[in-house]
């Protein structure tokens, strides 16, 4: 018994060393190959990774391929794209294209800081706008973070129309105190041919947030008031007695 304790509790120190040796950005993201066709099939963007063991290994430099072509037999290349997709998973719902496929934007998963970029707009493969998280966040302190950085925006709500070029993003202001759940920020519309901002709603963190706060206040006045009642009544009943 005092064996396998033994046995047990050395392993447990070789995976805690093991793990401390590696750090966040030093693992790089095992990707799976996809492919994004334009709506008259006449280009491709390709993305396919140099193939290895599909598990977390340390970032070594290996080659990947990635960039539009003609989507002709053999394929004809337009133009490469250069994007950090290391540090996190990387598909099909990270881009999206314009018709033409000339323009793109890369919304990034692995977002670690206030200054990391949240949105790239690239031109014919050749980064032209960026937005970090603090330009489209008020309060980017207050975001709580995951296995691949700050959560900034409601995947569930974003939207693109590649008719009119507009990326719609939603993003979160902070945490409701207490709880775990996100504070709705604005609604921005991009288009992203020009990588500028065409319409966004009014910030509603703010007037959330002070109703939060009024709640908890009238709640905590009720609480009070009624322990001192219960403690007054108390008080009577021991000197009646």
């Amino acid at each position: 018994m005092r064996l396998r304790t033994k046995v047990v509790t050395m392993v447990l120190i070789a995976v805690v060393i093991m793990l401390g040796s590696f750090s966040v950005y030093e693992l790089s993201w095992v990707h799976v190959p996809f492919e994004v066709e334009s709506e008259d099939g006449s280009k491709v963007f390709i993305f396919d990774p140099h193939p290895i063991s599909p598990y977390y290994i340390r970032r070594t430099p290996s080659p990947m391929r990635m960039g539009v072509y003609y989507n002709t037999e053999p394929l004809q290349l337009i133009y490469t794209l250069d994007l950090d997709v290391a540090s996190a998973p990387f598909g099909e719902m990270d881009l999206a294209f314009s018709e033409c496929f000339r323009y793109m934007v890369f919304i990034p998963l692995g977002t670690w800081w206030a200054d990391s970029a949240a949105l790239e707009f690239y031109k014919d493969g050749v980064l032209f706008h960026t937005y970090t998280v603090s330009d489209l966040v008020r309060h980017p302190d207050a975001l709580r973070g995951g296995w691949f950085g700050i959560t900034w925006e409601h995947w569930d709500q974003r939207t693109f129309n590649p008719e009119t070029n507009q990326l719609n993003i939603t993003t979160i202001d902070g945490i409701f105190p207490f709880t775990s759940l996100p504070i709705g920020g604005r609604t921005f519309v991009f288009d992203i041919t020009t990588g500028e901002i065409v319409a966004r709603s009014p910030n509603m963190a703010t007037p959330i947030l002070g109703v939060v706060m009024l709640i908890i206040i009238v709640s905590s006045v009720r609480i009070y008031k009624k322990r001192k009642a219960h403690e007054q009544i108390r008080a009577e009943e021991k000197m009646a007695r």
